[in-house]
């Protein structure tokens, strides 16, 4: 035997789908033995070249296939048994010769279409495959009778699609790209072919900014979540999971629930899809004026303060405000945090409604029996009481007298004490007051401080702190008729000079 030749084409699956296709020339002492099946010639078709980019990271690594997925192709023959006895060495030689030249034939079809796979994959172009029958690990397929590997992770946009989905594709033609050729020892090749990326450009051809979509939950994080939509994820923030406020989405959403959501923006460039659930909610707010009535009392959530006031949750989605006047009928409330935390449970009276504004304003005070219906009872006018400076402003002091009550002492019932504009006061001072005036209709107690002389010398300042005052040049005075002085002449110049001025 001087020269053996063997090209045989095997394509791994079932049993049961498995073809095998032998071709063999035996050529011994000029005598040609033939054993063939025919096949059909070959296609001229060409492949219709569709030039793309495919990102990196949609596309990933293929291991080598093994030899069961799909067979190598050779591009040599093995030889076959001798001819039978019955055949003349004419007839042999003639039969080998048709043989010969149709094994001829399908090699240069193998080389035709695999110079022309090479050159699709060059140009990042595209094929029409046959999904020919589901194997170990992915698809055979077939272009123009080579067969091919598309492996499972290559099949969708999807890393595992369903076992339905793949049986469901056998005999299918659809597009895909050439992922990679693999060479073998003896001039074997194997090609692997991906449809990832022609379906990706189609999944970013087909959909649009405020498209309603349905997607599997896939993550769930502190900052949102993430959504498979037709095998590419998209995030729906935390912000846009509800028009409630979610400050945990893992106690709302869980993986594997089914969601609808808008897109709100596409970034094809970084394959990013922000998605939204508010667009698809009715908002909170609506008929809010027929749910809470002005006057009406709810039980409400605290669920945030400030230094203006409570915001109070009536149902999720919709806070009302309290504000700081609105806490207490006699208290003057400088922290709304003294009196209420987030958490507590509260009852409140609606104030009014504003549907449109998404506004509703409360009040705690009002749940609550009005103290100032018995205050002119429990602090008649004239009366002194014990009391607690609690604020200075600049118009005067808040001074409790009471767990419950607070008085106001405003500036002009402590000139006596004062030297200059500055209130000889301070947060936490204890002093005996006098109830000076009560309004309960304008909700209104007026103070007046206890002057006595420990409190006047409390009051008055260091001896270091004093203003300096000019001495009086008493020539300059005009001596009175009766040696009698007025309240003028205990003023200092600058004094009389301001009064003169108030005067005019």
């Amino acid at each position: 035997m001087n020269n053996d030749e063997t090209l045989q084409i095997s394509e791994a699956g079932n049993a049961s789908e498995t073809t095998e296709l032998t071709e063999t020339i035996v050529q011994t002492s000029g005598e040609i033995s033939l054993q063939t099946e025919e096949i059909p010639e070959a296609t001229t078709e060409e492949p219709k070249n569709e030039i793309t980019e495919t990102p990196a990271d949609v596309i990933e690594e293929v291991k080598p296939i093994e030899p069961e997925q799909i067979a190598p192709i050779e591009t040599a023959a093995e030889s076959v048994h001798p001819a039978s006895e019955t055949v003349t060495n004419e007839e042999a030689t003639a039969e080998e010769i048709r043989e010969q030249k149709r094994l001829s034939q399908r090699q240069q079809h193998y080389e035709r279409v695999m110079a022309e796979i090479m050159d699709v994959k060059e140009k990042k172009g595209s094929i029409d495959i046959i999904l020919n029958a589901r194997i170990k690990g992915g698809m055979r397929v077939l272009y123009k009778d080579v067969p091919m590997f598309l492996p499972t992770s290559h099949f969708a946009l999807k890393r595992t699609p369903s076992e339905q989905e793949m049986q469901s594709s056998v005999g299918q033609r659809v597009k895909a790209m050439i992922h990679e050729i693999q060479e073998y020892e003896e001039g074997k090749k194997a090609v692997i072919v991906s449809r990832k990326k022609i379906l990706l450009d189609e999944f970013w051809n087909k959909i649009n900014v405020g498209d309603i979509v349905e997607g599997r939950v896939t993550s769930v994080a502190s900052f949102g979540v993430f959504v498979d939509i037709g095998g590419v994820e998209g995030l729906i923030h935390i912000s846009r999971l509800s028009k409630i406020k979610m400050d945990d989405p893992s106690k709302y959403f869980k993986k594997g629930d089914i969601v609808r959501s808008a897109i709100i923006e596409i970034d094809k460039e970084k394959n990013k899809i922000a998605l939204s659930r508010k667009e698809l909610e009715d908002s909170p707010w609506k008929n809010a004026e027929e749910l809470f009535k002005a006057g009406t009392q709810y039980k409400g959530r605290v669920r945030r303060t400030t230094d203006f006031g409570v915001y109070v949750e009536l149902k999720p989605g919709v806070d009302g405000l309290i504000r700081s006047s609105e806490l207490s009928w006699t208290k003057r409330i400088k922290q709304p945090s003294d009196l209420l935390q987030p958490g507590m449970e509260i009852m409140v009276e609606v104030l009014s409604v504003n549907e449109e504004k998404q506004n509703i304003s409360l009040s705690y005070k009002r749940t609550q029996p009005n103290t100032w219906l018995t205050m002119t009872d429990r602090f008649p006018v004239g009366v002194e009481v014990p009391g607690v400076v609690v604020q200075v402003m600049p118009q005067g002091a808040i001074v409790s007298i009471s767990d419950d009550v607070d008085g106001f002492m405003p500036r002009s019932k402590m000139r006596q004490l004062m030297r200059g504009r500055k209130i000889p006061f301070k947060s936490g001072d204890k002093m005996d007051v006098i109830i000076a005036d009560v309004n309960p209709d304008e909700e209104s107690l007026i103070l007046a401080p206890v002057v006595t002389e420990e409190l006047l010398a409390s009051t008055m300042p260091p001896r270091n702190e004093r203003r300096q005052q000019p001495r009086r040049d008493d020539s300059k005075q005009k001596p009175s008729g009766n040696g009698s002085f007025s309240l003028e002449d205990l003023l200092s110049d600058k004094e009389k000079e301001r009064l003169n001025n108030m005067s005019k």
